[in-house]
């Protein structure tokens, strides 16, 4: 080793085992996108923080779609829900997810900047902005108890 490096944190899985904190925890859901428990009769999501999931059913389960943390369900949900309607976000067709195959009807994110006049001119006729509150209204969710 170099001695004029510093010693940068390392873990070692075998040394550091009584490090390791283990919890059990219990998911709660699903509940509806927020504004959306109309269309999908589940409970609304409750305005808590912690961490959530983005699922749709599948089978006799879900499919996780994606995850994230929040001190405001009610607050980060307005605001993913902005992103969707605006183009930022992946819109993904829900009847596919549904049995598990991913097929993308806008590619969110960087592909979303670089090519923002494609969607404008497509949700002008409603195209993107259909399949967003579909995928609003299907997505279910669940949080840790």
């Amino acid at each position: 080793m170099n001695d004029d490096l510093p010693e940068f944190w390392s873990f070692n899985r075998s040394r550091d085992e009584s490090l390791i904190r283990t919890e059990d925890l219990q998911w709660r859901g699903p509940f509806s996108w927020i504004g959306f428990g109309q269309n999908n009769k589940l409970q609304p999501t409750p305005n808590v923080s912690g961490v959530y999931l983005f699922t749709f059913e599948y089978r006799d389960g879900y499919i996780l779609r994606s995850v994230g943390i929040t001190n405001s369900m009610k607050r980060r949900f307005s605001q993913h829900t902005r992103e969707y309607l605006e183009g930022n976000y992946t819109i993904l067709d829900v009847e596919y997810a549904k049995v598990g195959i991913r097929k993308e009807i806008w590619h969110g994110w960087g592909y979303a900047k670089r090519h923002r006049d494609e969607f404008l001119k497509h949700k002008n006729y409603q195209y993107f902005g259909k399949y967003s509150i579909n995928q609003l209204k299907f997505n279910d969710l669940h949080n840790i108890v």
